[in-house]
């Protein structure tokens, strides 16, 4: 691969990660809608233990 395509697709992949950061950045600073509206999955109760403690 010669030197200016080599060049070209590092210039690339950095203009995208650089979109990707400022995306996610600007996400950030605003809050997240869909974060702040899920609800959270209540878990289970907890079932009391049954075996007899470690007593060596």
């Amino acid at each position: 691969m010669g030197k200016h395509p080599r060049i070209g697709l590092l210039l690339g992949a950095a203009a995208c990660l650089l979109a990707v950061l400022f995306d996610w950045i600007i996400v950030e600073l605003k809050g997240n809608p869909a974060k702040e509206q899920s609800v959270p999955i209540p878990l289970p109760a907890a079932e009391p233990a049954t075996a007899a403690p470690y007593t060596a």
